[in-house]
């Protein structure tokens, strides 16, 4: 179990980042209106928008008019991925 807990550390930062740099895309898309029909820009939309659809709900209610979604994603991203990496560490801590 502790190669296993190695390759999530390992392997957990580069998924952290992609969802990092895949909600700054869909801001700076959405930001200049960048076209819809384009491959890349679907790609983004199509795997941000399951990230940012609960969010909309609740958000939308509080603030209409402001989409908080993708702050809210990015907080919690980093509220888990903290999580999990210190799980992972006490994990790995305990063996040594």
């Amino acid at each position: 179990m502790g190669a296993l807990a190695e390759a999530l550390l390992a392997v957990l930062p580069s998924i952290e980042t992609l969802i990092y740099v895949l909600v700054g895309a869909s801001i700076v898309a959405s930001w200049l209106g960048a076209d819809p029909s384009n491959p890349i820009v679907q790609l983004i939309y199509k795997t941000t928008e399951p990230m940012f659809r609960p969010f909309r709900k609740v958000l939308g209610k509080v603030i209409p008019g402001i989409d908080l979604s993708p702050i809210a994603v990015i907080l919690l991203t980093k509220f888990v991925f903290t999580f999990v990496y210190g799980l992972l560490g006490r994990f790995l801590g305990s063996q040594f």
